[in-house]
């Protein structure tokens, strides 16, 4: 079991399968401490923030993404995208070598007459690399969502099958879904076995997915 643990803050929360973890901050001036030391950290720069699993410390930047703003959630950011074309470099053993001799015949004809009715000298790469050829195609993933919480679940499955995050952290994302609709992200989450954290300003009724820590305006914290 992982565990999220922030020592000066008193946070310690235990990620269960098939439950939720809400932490609510009602102490402004803290409630933008937290968030903008973890993100920190999911920067890859130091903080207080320790993230473990059985006892061991695992780096928080490779297994935790915070999310502060649902309306710039990018499929298609360029570490995504990154990770995409390494995946599909992998898979290109299986092309025929007679496949990737028609296509660099095709590409070098093109650029041979690019280049004849240019009045300069120009040079080209005559065979790519198969991360340059995706770049040049713009090759990028098709996200179709017409609601918000299409758009978070896809943004999810993406983000972790191909970065591998398995903890995603979000700011107030209670302001923006209805109860059935967290509970369908909810159960979506388990299937996959995405662990969500909840950081939120106001609390709000706990659902029995929910394991809930508020921290009042006095810094006292409450299990609930």
């Amino acid at each position: 079991m992982k565990k999220l643990v922030h020592s000066n803050y008193g946070i310690c929360l235990e990620l269960e399968e098939n439950k939720v973890n809400e932490i609510v901050v009602e102490n402004t001036v803290m409630l933008t401490q937290i968030v903008r030391e973890l993100g920190e950290q999911c920067e890859g720069n130091e903080g207080g923030f320790v993230l473990s699993e059985e006892n061991r410390i695992l780096p928080v930047e490779k297994f935790l993404i915070l999310i502060k703003d649902l309306f710039s959630l990018d499929c298609n950011n360029r570490k995504i995208l990154t990770r995409l074309y390494q995946k599909i470099g992998k898979t290109m053993d299986q092309i025929s070598e007679e496949e990737r001799r028609l296509f660099y015949r095709g590409y070098i004809g093109y650029m041979e007459s690019i280049c004849e009715k240019s009045s300069l000298y120009l040079l080209y790469d005559e065979e790519p690399g198969i991360q340059e050829v995706l770049k040049m195609a713009g090759l990028r993933l098709d996200v179709q969502t017409d609601t918000m919480l299409e758009c978070i679940v896809e943004y999810l499955k993406i983000v972790h099958e191909l970065l591998g995050q398995t903890v995603f952290v979000f700011l107030n994302l209670k302001l923006f879904l209805t109860k059935e609709e967290l509970k369908r992200l909810y159960q979506e989450c388990f299937y996959r076995k995405i662990q969500l954290i909840l950081i939120e300003a106001v609390y709000q009724e706990k659902s029995e997915e929910e394991n809930v820590c508020v921290i009042d305006k006095d810094r006292c914290i409450i299990y609930l």
